[in-house]
């Protein structure tokens, strides 16, 4: 059974009240927006949904300071500056970082990319040449020393 907003009034009161703060939390996320969630991961992993790719969106770290340190809280145990998105289908994975128009990936993703063997890209449109490869429906793309997809 699928719930609407009409049925919002049969849930206990404290529940509703956590619905209409989650509501409020979306939306000021929205107003506010994610030019990185919005423009490159979203397009890609839409992509990947249409292709039938195989995917996972790593959430990004969250800054933490407290007591005069930096802490990078994650969604997941583990190091900082993994890939965005994590696809695959028929044998063939690819590690992705998407990053927001003009922006370039930090020490850390760089690190991890060279290591992990990943790519990055600022716009939908060099995404879209990993989701195609992955595929299996276009040959490798090219991509520059900082494993950048032109």
């Amino acid at each position: 059974m699928a719930w609407n907003e009409s049925d919002l009034g049969l849930l206990p009161a404290r529940i509703q009240k956590q619905v209409a703060q989650t509501a409020t939390r979306t939306q000021t996320k929205k107003k506010r927006g994610n030019p990185e969630q919005n423009l490159v991961v979203k397009p890609t992993t839409d992509l990947c949904d249409m292709l039938g790719v195989w995917w996972v969106h790593i959430p990004p770290s969250h800054i933490n300071k407290s007591n005069g340190q930096t802490l990078h809280l994650t969604a997941y145990k583990g190091y900082t500056g993994l890939p965005d998105i994590i696809m695959g289908k028929d044998g063939r994975s690819l590690m992705l970082e998407c990053k927001a128009p003009g922006k370039k990936p930090t020490n850390k993703q760089a690190i991890a990319l060279q290591e992990l063997g990943g790519f990055w890209a600022d716009n939908p449109i060099n995404t879209e040449k990993a989701v195609m490869w992955v595929a299996g429906k276009a040959n490798m793309f090219q991509y520059d020393s900082t494993r950048k997809i032109l």
